[in-house]
């Protein structure tokens, strides 16, 4: 799994915000919280829906309690399903990459010498993009490394991992970097800021449909909604929201890429505040923008909503985001609301 893709603007945005305001951020070092799901109507994460709701393990919502969070903020989190990582806003120029222990949710340094504007995880490797635009191999264990660096004038604005290669969209072009020797090995005209790595291909998107540009699926192309956003591989599908209907509120879609001819599968219609979608196993998360809530659906061919997750006791006031990463054994939430950057660590059923 990669880092949740962000374009640049959005980094920027969050880091001139932190820059502007960090005086007034209090550091916060609360103890971490555990609050399990299913309480009923009012509690935290109840099922309103009368679907299928959480185990009493499942749902238990913890807070990463570390205060260079609070302190800092986060530019990128990445997971490759059993460890996670996440680069801090700041200190500027300074080395900001940290493990977080999935369990004990402990945080601490590690890798080079490097301040990383984003982070890219999959196939038991991590890459990231720091801000020299260097281009690093991260490896530890006692093992060095490496880096090299990008084209000038490639910005990256998203990237994948796929079959041990790193993906990179620049401006105007995918760029592929194989490991071990960071050679630059493939590179395919491209105006998509959308890199999705599937079982069987590495996709973007090409004139409003996705396109396999490497692996068994090279060359197949699947249609996409006209206004598709929210993109998210998993296994040998994509899923998203569709805003294209001015007529209804956006639509959750996905297409299988099994097969040539592929057509987009539309399924229920959500808040038209979407700020967040990612597949967790056998369901799909549903970030909502308007109030700190997210909405469980199942991942079947008609998609039914399964429950709401409520995380209102994390999240205060109107203005915030919420970003999800899936590991394997948990979700991870991350919260900018107001001035105050959190994350959340929600047990997976």
């Amino acid at each position: 799994m990669s880092g949740k893709p962000r374009t640049h603007w959005m980094v920027a945005l969050r880091f001139s915000r932190w820059t502007a305001c960090i005086t007034a951020i209090s550091v916060v070092c609360a103890a971490v919280v555990t609050i399990p799901i299913g309480r009923g109507a009012s509690g935290i994460g109840s099922d309103r829906s009368g679907g299928q709701g959480l185990s009493a393990d499942a749902g238990a919502i913890a807070r990463v309690s570390w205060s260079g969070i609070a302190k800092y903020g986060i530019a990128d989190l990445a997971t490759d399903g059993t460890r996670v990582w996440l680069a801090t806003l700041g200190p500027a120029l300074k080395p900001n990459l940290y493990r977080v222990d999935s369990t004990a949710l402990t945080v601490r340094k590690v890798g080079p010498n490097a301040h990383f504007l984003e982070l890219f995880a999959g196939d038991g490797q991590l890459w990231g993009v720091d801000d020299f635009q260097r281009l690093w191999l991260l490896r530890f264990g006692g093992r060095r490394s490496i880096s090299t660096t990008l084209p000038r004038g490639c910005r990256v604005r998203g990237g994948a991992v796929f079959h041990g290669t790193v993906w990179l969209a620049c401006d105007g072009y995918l760029a592929a970097y194989s490991a071990p020797s960071l050679d630059r090995t493939r590179v395919v005209a491209s105006k998509s800021f959308v890199v999705l790595a599937t079982r069987n291909g590495l996709w973007d998107v090409h004139r409003g449909r996705l396109r396999a540009v490497d692996g068994p699926s090279r060359g197949v192309t699947a249609r996409l909604p006209s206004k598709s956003r929210f993109l998210q591989a998993a296994g040998n599908e994509v899923w998203g929201v569709d805003f294209g209907d001015v007529s209804h509120g956006p639509r959750l879609f996905h297409v299988p890429l099994d097969r040539k001819g592929s057509r987009p599968s539309v399924g229920p219609e959500l808040d038209g505040a979407v700020n967040d979608l990612e597949v967790v196993g056998s369901e799909i998360w549903i970030a909502n923008g308007r109030r700190p809530l997210i909405d469980r659906f199942s991942r079947a061919s008609t998609p039914s909503r399964r429950s709401q997750i409520d995380l209102r006791g994390f999240v205060r006031g109107s203005d915030f985001d919420l970003f999800e990463h899936a590991s394997s054994r948990f979700v991870w939430i991350e919260v900018r609301s107001g001035l105050t950057f959190k994350l959340l660590r929600i047990r997976r059923p």
